[in-house]
């Protein structure tokens, strides 16, 4: 028997399960190639940033390239702020690193989403397909046929093994995106705050 078949004797919920099986594939690539991207931007730009002796140098590197890491984004806030203080220049790098952090969990959360409901799903169509087996034997007057029990339970149970297969794919990629992300996060706070010693260092050599 064919994938094919085993489709179509699923019932009509494998075509929700179909749908649910695309935005899973859909959201994983989407986040594992932007959130690879980001990582290495974030990587090159560290490097760079520890390889700057002073804040001149950093102004000189901001004002004549093009931030796309969004560690240099929050950096590059931080560093705009200074002159306003240490403490503006910190509250500027918190708002911005929320605003990064926000962008690389997007479309995250319906991940999560699809991991729990797709076995839910798979769980109602076999419910549903054992209620019609259970008509079926109801109406059948010549008594239970234990071919078309165990057939029509089968079937029922497609639904349950394509929604767990769904569930469980979307639940570990979800796992290990968010793992991903927090990664990125954790890197953000300590070159956020190697950032601000530097400036403190700077500030302090500069008033003596």
């Amino acid at each position: 028997m064919s994938l094919i078949d085993l489709f179509t004797k699923g019932g009509p919920l494998m075509y929700v399960l179909v749908l649910f099986s695309i935005m899973t594939v859909a959201i994983i690539i989407e986040k594992l190639l932007e959130l690879n991207k980001a990582s290495k931007l974030d990587k090159d730009f560290g490097s760079e940033l520890n390889a700057m002796i002073n804040m001149a140098e950093m102004k000189e590197y901001f004002s004549t390239n093009t931030i796309k890491s969004p560690l240099g984004r929050v950096i590059r806030k931080g560093f705009y702020l200074l002159d306003m203080g240490i403490d503006e220049s910190k509250e500027g790098m918190e708002a911005s690193a929320s605003f990064e952090i926000h962008n690389l969990e997007r479309h995250l959360g319906l991940l999560s989403t699809l991991s729990a409901v797709s076995p839910l799903v798979g769980f109602l169509g076999t419910v549903t397909g054992m209620v019609k087996v259970f008509q079926k034997i109801q109406t059948n007057t010549a008594g239970v046929d234990i071919s078309l029990l165990a057939g029509g339970i089968w079937e029922a149970l497609l639904t349950t093994v394509g929604g767990l297969i769904v569930g469980i794919i979307a639940l570990m990629f979800y796992n290990s995106l968010v793992t991903k992300t927090e990664t990125m996060t954790k890197q953000m706070e300590e070159t956020s705050n190697d950032f601000l010693q530097k400036a403190k260092r700077e500030m302090k050599r500069s008033t003596v």
